[in-house]
C-alpha cells in the first residue's frame, strides 16, 4: 500500500514539475520570438503568400493566373492559410476599414502581391521595399532604415511568433507524449520533454513564421494518433482475430486525413502517405485480407487520399495543377536554387551523411543542433546508434524508427540544399533515441548495483 502510495506521489510530482515548466516555457518561447532577428527570406514570404488566404476564403476567386503562378507551385498553402486566418482574426477592424486583406498586407510591406497577383499590379501601393539585404537584421536596424512606419509590419512578424510559440510548446507537449505511450515511462517522459524544449535549434527554428512550425505541429499529431491507434488496431497478437474489423479501417482514414493536411504544408509530407499506406499493408498481411479484399480497400485509401490532399489544395481541386506540377517546380527551383547558393550544396548522398553526422555530433555547435545536457559528441553517437538498436527490437518504437528512416532516405536522396529549417525534422527522432538510450542504460545501472 505504502508502495502505491509513493508511485501516486511521484507521478503527481511529475504532473506539477510538467504544469510549471509548460508555464515557464510558453513565458521563454514568447520572450525569445521578441528577440529573434528578422527573416526577410521567410517571414516576409509565408506572410506575403497570405494572399492565396484572401482569394480563397474572402474574396472566394480562383483564377488561373492566380493559383497556377510558380507563386503558386512553389509551396502548399495550409501555413498561408492558417497565418492569413490569424491576421485576419487580430487585424479585422483595419482590414474592414480598408476594404482588402490583400492590400491591408501590402501596405503592411508584404507586397508580393504586387509581382503575382495582375490586379495589384495595376493599382498602385504604397510600401516600403525590404528585400534580401535585410535578413537576420535587428528590429532596431530595421526601423532606423525604414522609419517607424516599418514598426507595423515588425508587429505583424511577432505576434504571429507568438502564436508560433504556443504551437511550439504543443509540439514538444505531443512528442513527449508520444515517448510516453512507447516507453511508459514518465520520469523519462518528463526528461525527454526538458532536452526537446532546451534544444536551442529546434526552438528558435519553430518561433520564426514560416511553414516549417506546421509541419512539426501536425507530424507530432499524427504521430501521436498513430501510435494511439497502432496500440490498439494494428499491432496483432495470436489472440487477435483473423478478420480485419471497420476499426482499424476507420483509423486510417483519420490518419490519412492527417497526412493530406502535412502534405499541404509541405510537399515532404508524402513520406507520411508512403509511411501509412507501408502500415496498411501490413494491417492486411497480418490480418490475412483476401486478394480482392486488400485491392478493393487499396482502392479506397487511394482515392480517399486523393480527394483529401486536392481538397486542401485549390490549385488542385480545381485542376489548374497536378502532383507532377507541384513535385517537378519544386525539383526545378531546388536546382536553381544550388546555382544561386553554391556553398550550401549537397553534392551526393555521401555528402549528405556527413553533414548529418557533423551537424548534429562533430561540429563546435553541435550542441546548438542536438542538445544533449551537452554532452561530448562521441557520447551522443553512441546513444543514438544505440537508441536505434534498442528501437529495432521494440515493437512500437520500431515504427518509429521506420518513420524516421524515411525522412532520413528523403533527406539523403531528394534534399540538395544545406539550409538549416530542412534538419529541423530530425531533432524529435534525434531526441527519441538518446533519450530512450539513456533509460534502457540507467534502468541497467540500477539494477546492476541493486544485486
Amino acid at each position: 500500500m505504502e508502495n502505491i502510495n509513493t508511485k501516486k506521489f511521484i507521478i503527481l510530482i511529475l504532473i506539477l514539475l510538467s504544469t510549471l515548466y509548460s508555464l515557464i516555457l510558453i513565458i521563454r518561447f514568447i520572450l525569445l520570438s521578441n528577440q529573434l532577428p528578422i527573416k526577410y527570406w521567410d517571414e516576409f514570404h509565408w506572410i506575403s503568400k497570405t494572399y492565396f488566404y484572401d482569394f480563397a476564403f474572402i474574396k472566394k476567386k480562383f483564377q488561373k493566373e492566380i493559383w497556377q503562378s510558380n507563386f503558386a507551385k512553389d509551396h502548399p498553402f495550409v501555413a498561408p492559410f492558417i497565418y492569413g486566418t490569424l491576421i485576419h482574426l487580430k487585424y479585422n477592424n483595419e482590414i474592414k476599414k480598408e476594404g482588402d486583406f490583400t492590400r491591408f498586407i501590402i501596405k503592411k510591406n508584404f507586397y508580393e502581391a504586387v509581382i503575382y497577383v495582375p490586379e495589384y499590379q495595376k493599382n498602385k501601393i504604397n510600401y516600403i521595399p525590404w528585400n534580401y539585404k535585410d535578413t537576420n537584421k535587428e528590429k532596431s536596424y530595421l526601423l532606423l532604415k525604414y522609419g517607424k512606419k516599418f514598426s507595423e509590419t515588425i508587429d505583424i512578424i511577432l505576434y504571429l511568433r507568438k502564436i508560433n510559440s504556443l504551437f511550439l510548446l504543443f509540439s514538444v507537449f505531443a512528442f513527449s507524449l508520444l515517448f510516453f505511450f512507447i516507453t511508459r515511462s514518465l520520469l523519462f517522459s518528463f526528461l525527454f520533454f526538458v532536452i526537446l524544449s532546451s534544444n536551442k535549434f529546434f526552438t528558435e527554428w519553430n518561433i520564426y513564421v514560416h511553414s516549417d512550425i506546421w509541419l512539426n505541429f501536425f507530424n507530432s499529431i499524427f504521430l501521436l494518433s498513430f501510435f494511439n491507434y497502432y496500440k490498439k488496431n494494428f499491432y496483432f497478437d495470436k489472440n487477435v482475430k483473423k478478420n480485419l474489423s471497420i476499426e482499424p479501417v476507420i483509423s486510417i482514414l483519420v490518419l490519412i486525413f492527417l497526412t493530406s493536411i502535412v502534405f499541404n504544408t509541405k510537399i515532404s509530407g508524402a513520406i507520411n502517405l508512403i509511411f501509412l499506406f507501408v502500415i496498411f499493408c501490413v494491417v492486411c498481411i497480418r490480418k490475412k485480407v483476401s486478394i480482392f479484399n486488400f485491392l478493393v480497400l487499396t482502392i479506397i485509401f487511394i482515392s480517399f487520399a486523393n480527394l483529401l490532399l486536392e481538397i486542401l489544395n485549390p490549385s488542385l481541386f480545381m485542376g489548374f495543377l497536378t502532383f507532377s506540377d507541384l513535385i517537378i517546380f519544386r525539383t526545378t527551383q531546388q536546382y536553381l536554387q544550388t546555382l544561386t547558393f553554391n556553398e550550401a550544396f549537397i553534392k551526393n548522398s555521401f555528402h549528405a551523411i556527413n553533414i548529418f553526422i557533423e551537424k548534429f555530433f562533430l561540429n563546435k555547435s553541435h550542441n546548438y543542433y542536438n542538445y544533449f545536457f551537452s554532452l561530448p559528441g562521441n557520447i551522443k553517437i553512441f546513444l543514438f546508434i544505440f537508441g536505434i538498436f534498442l528501437s529495432a527490437k521494440e515493437k512500437f518504437a520500431r515504427a518509429l524508427l521506420f518513420f524516421f528512416s524515411l525522412n532520413f532516405a528523403f533527406y539523403i536522396f531528394l534534399i540538395k540544399l544545406n539550409w538549416d529549417r530542412y534538419f529541423l525534422i530530425f531533432i524529435p527522432f534525434l531526441t527519441f533515441f538518446q533519450t530512450y538510450a539513456t533509460m534502457i542504460l540507467t534502468k541497467f545501472l540500477l539494477r546492476y548495483f541493486k544485486n
